[in-house]
């Protein structure tokens, strides 16, 4: 994985979400280059999952913006010798309705909402929403620093918050894989959806003929014995 490698998978990330009608926005940031807000930093630390989200969402501390209000932050640095990559789905734990639910229990048109100018009251109606018991988290790192054979691979992708779940991977994933990986776990129906062209296998074929495998020094035999993701 390199920088120019990096840049053209973020591209291909918007063009996937876009095709999923996920795509909300990008970030009014680079996170490549500036990273995340201290606020959001000094939030992993401290808080709890909702007001992660919260803080990363009001200081605009993603790439990418999705239609259910979730977001995903990509990061690909070069420090010295040592590259250091992590991306990060952060699913909106509130109960989310779309805009056009919500126009429906009003029973008018998206085009009549237009005139009355519900969109506020959307926004509203959303900021009041209960925090759902049903929310997902995925980050993927790759970190060389912090490598111990069966214990912190340099390559993992962790699932859920505030656990230990580090599942171990014999390679470098670019963005669009990993937005693949997000997609079919938490948009189920889309992919499905979409599965039904050739769209969805031409895309992991490409992800697959792009493979940067681990070397044996940052992938050791036995960790290979280990159940891992290939």
């Amino acid at each position: 994985m390199n920088i120019s490698i990096f840049n053209i998978s973020m591209k291909e990330v918007e063009e996937v979400l876009k095709e999923f009608q996920l795509f909300q926005m990008r970030g009014i940031k680079n996170l490549n280059e500036d990273g995340v807000s201290d606020q959001f930093k000094k939030s992993t630390q401290e808080d709890n999952y909702w007001q992660i989200y919260r803080t990363g969402l009001e200081n605009y501390d993603y790439d990418f913006l999705l239609t259910d209000q979730s977001y995903i932050q990509f990061e690909c640095s070069q420090l010295e010798e040592e590259m250091i990559i992590r991306y990060a789905f952060f699913q909106n734990p509130l109960n989310f309705v779309s805009y056009e639910d919500f126009l429906s229990r009003f029973e008018i048109t998206e085009e009549e909402a237009k005139e009355v100018d519900l969109r506020a009251e959307y926004e509203q109606f959303l900021n009041e929403q209960s925090l759902s018991n049903q929310y997902t988290v995925m980050r993927y790192d790759y970190d060389q620093k912090g490598y111990r054979p069966l214990i912190h691979a340099v390559s993992h992708l962790h699932i859920g918050f505030n656990n230990n779940v580090r599942i171990p991977l014999n390679k470098v994933i670019s963005p669009l894989r990993f937005l693949l990986f997000v997609l079919k776990h938490v948009y189920l129906n889309k992919w499905i959806e979409m599965c039904k062209s050739d769209y969805i296998r031409l895309k992991l074929e490409r992800c697959c003929s792009n493979n940067q495998m681990l070397d044996s020094i940052q992938w050791q035999q036995v960790e290979r014995l280990d159940m891992h993701l290939n």
